[in-house]
């Protein structure tokens, strides 16, 4: 029975781990989104491919 309990704390701790990540991601993302968009990613409106 003790393998289980490792395994569990091992697979807890890559829970935790991999939603540190995806907060870090999320929090990053969210300070690119604020800023200025890079030329290229964003058109201005009306420049749509198809639109008249």
């Amino acid at each position: 029975m003790r393998a289980v309990k490792w395994v569990a704390l091992g697979c807890a701790a890559a829970v935790l781990v991999a939603g540190l990540v995806v907060g870090i991601w999320f929090v990053w993302l969210v300070q690119a989104m604020e800023q200025e968009p890079i030329e290229g990613w964003q058109e201005e409106p009306g420049a749509a491919v198809g639109s008249p």
